[in-house]
């Protein structure tokens, strides 16, 4: 890929200057190697201009810097983003220098609308192969199709993803420029097309990505199996959960999103263009997919629940509805958390006694001790950084994993009533505002009347700014509305750090079903398991 130079608002990046070289070696595509083991789609970019964000942009050219570093630079890569190499300005950024009069301002809160005014356009300045499409998506699957070459073909979205139909909650979409969709389903049929020789990854960010875990399966359905096609992947989240990460913020440094993370793990060097230490968990000197992955788990201070494919297999195929039975239980008498942490507990004894595989001092060691001994080294990373992150007690984890999930539950609401009372708040002094320029300037019902041209650039502009400032008015609509985000990060620290709770509450159950796999398990279903997890610890080349 060529890197289009031309000026623009990209010059405010905060990378450091030798990371961000002016030559933009690391985004030129170069020269490509058709038998690569690896061949890489990535696509994306939002479905229109105000949802095409510079996050969005900044993700691929990040991708594309660190290809070397991976040894994946001489690998074929196609890339689709947003409008593709049409010069329109398709790209919302948002420059934090850049600042609004306050007649804008006030106007737009009191007769028109304020969210967004803040944000700016330009084109993205990604030479793409073309536009984001159901159509050159075609194509490309089409040419995957029409191949003999035997190779894996890593597939990675940053993008906005949309819900599943309340009749099939796990096919959700990924949305495509023009406001195309392809959701799962769709994906998968195109996948069942292609050779049996062609592996395909995918890395993908989006909301609610983890319905796309399915594309496992024949048709994107559990029912049917695995494909005939080695097919395996990483999601920034669950099939019903938002993803973070998509902003118009041009501040780097601020970014904090599911694959910025999986890529520093893979190369080493975080998007500051900083090192980091790569999670090689089970010491056999390389960094392997599955590690990227539980990586992110570890280190990702988010909302994200991120899901793997195996994980995914294991609540659907081996333990059908397994999911259902927190809910299920909370419906009646309530979950008895205490009692999956014995059983579990007494899983891990039995294997214990059959095996002799560790000797026990203590008749009934504590959970830890028995996960930190069975499970595989990735998932053993999780469970022992994210107990130290949220101080979970060793004995009965899942049942502490619960208490801590109430009480975070009880903060939130106290939160929601402190949240409530200052949006109350705003709205009086909102109305009162609106009511006194309304009174003096009846012509702004309409927000195009010539008069809102006289404030914004005639002398009435003082008039207006010295009525809206009356009584302090606008200064304390302005101090509410600074108190209502000052609840609202509050809520939103409470569920990032739920969200965690939920990750090592899943890595439990991971290690928990895989043991039960492995002493209950058909050899179908165990032959099926470990093929996953063979192709999520795939490596790449350095």
């Amino acid at each position: 890929m060529n890197y289009r130079s031309e000026d623009s608002e990209s010059a405010s990046l905060d990378f450091p200057k030798a990371f961000f070289q002016d030559s933009h070696d690391f985004l030129q595509k170069g020269e490509t190697n058709s038998m690569h083991p690896f061949r890489f789609l990535v696509f994306g970019g939002g479905n229109s201009p105000p949802e095409n964000q510079f996050s969005l942009e900044s993700n691929v050219r990040y991708f594309m810097r660190i290809r070397e570093r991976i040894g994946v630079g001489e690998a074929p890569l196609d890339l689709f983003f947003a409008d593709g190499i049409d010069q329109a300005r398709d790209l919302q950024f948002n420059d934090p220098e850049f600042q609004i009069p306050t007649a804008n301002l006030a106007l737009a809160k009191l007769i028109g609308k304020s969210s967004g005014i803040r944000n700016q356009y330009r084109n993205n300045l990604l030479a793409s192969d073309g536009q984001s499409s159901l159509d050159n998506l075609d194509a490309w699957f089409e040419e995957r199709g029409n191949s003999t070459e035997k190779q894996i073909n890593l597939v990675y979205f940053t993008g906005h993803g949309g819900k599943g139909e309340k009749n099939d909650p796990k096919n959700t979409s990924v949305l495509l420029w023009n406001d195309e969709k392809l959701n799962m389903i769709d994906l998968s049929e195109k996948l069942d097309s292609m050779p049996p020789q062609q592996t395909f990854l995918f890395v993908m960010v989006q909301c609610y990505a983890g319905g796309f875990a399915n594309l496992m399966f024949r048709e994107g359905l559990v029912a049917n199996g695995l494909s005939m096609q080695p097919r395996a992947g990483f999601f920034a989240t669950t099939y019903d959960r938002v993803a973070a990460g998509c902003t118009p913020d041009i501040r780097e440094s601020n970014y904090s999103e599911y694959s910025t993370q999986f890529w520093e793990a893979l190369c080493g060097i975080n998007r500051m263009g900083e090192e980091v230490v790569k999670p090689d968990y089970d010491g056999n000197g390389f960094v392997s997919l599955a590690e990227a992955h539980s990586y992110v788990i570890i280190h990702s201070d988010t909302i994200d629940v991120p899901v793997k494919t195996s994980d995914v297999w294991l609540r659907n195929v081996f333990s059908p509805g397994f999911d259902k039975r927190e809910t299920e239980g909370n419906q009646s008498s309530g979950y008895d958390y205490k009692k999956d942490d014995l059983d579990l507990r007494e899983l891990f004894l039995r294997k214990i006694n059959k095996a002799r595989e560790i000797p026990t001092e203590h008749p009934k060691p504590i959970i830890s001790d028995l996960i930190s001994h069975f499970a595989e080294a990735e998932e053993r990373e999780v469970f022992q950084k994210l107990s130290e992150v949220l101080k979970i007690k060793g004995d009965f984890p899942l049942m502490h994993l619960h208490e801590k999930k109430i009480l975070l539950d009880g903060e939130n609401n106290i939160l929601d009533k402190s949240k409530k009372d200052a949006l109350d708040g705003r709205k009086k002094i909102y109305h009162r505002l609106k009511k006194m320029v309304g009174k003096k300037y009846p012509e702004l019902q309409n927000p195009f009347h010539p008069k809102v041209t006289e404030i914004l650039c005639g002398p009435e502009g003082r008039t207006f700014k010295e009525l809206i400032n009356e009584e302090n008015l606008w200064e304390d609509l302005l101090s509410k509305e600074k108190e209502v985000e000052k609840w609202e990060a509050e809520k939103f620290r409470i569920q990032k750090k739920l969200a965690k709770i939920m990750r090592l509450k899943r890595c439990i159950e991971y290690v928990w079903l895989t043991q039960l796999l492995e002493s209950k398990g058909s050899f179908r279903q165990q032959s099926d398991f470990f093929k996953l997890v063979k192709l999520e610890r795939t490596q790449m080349p350095k």
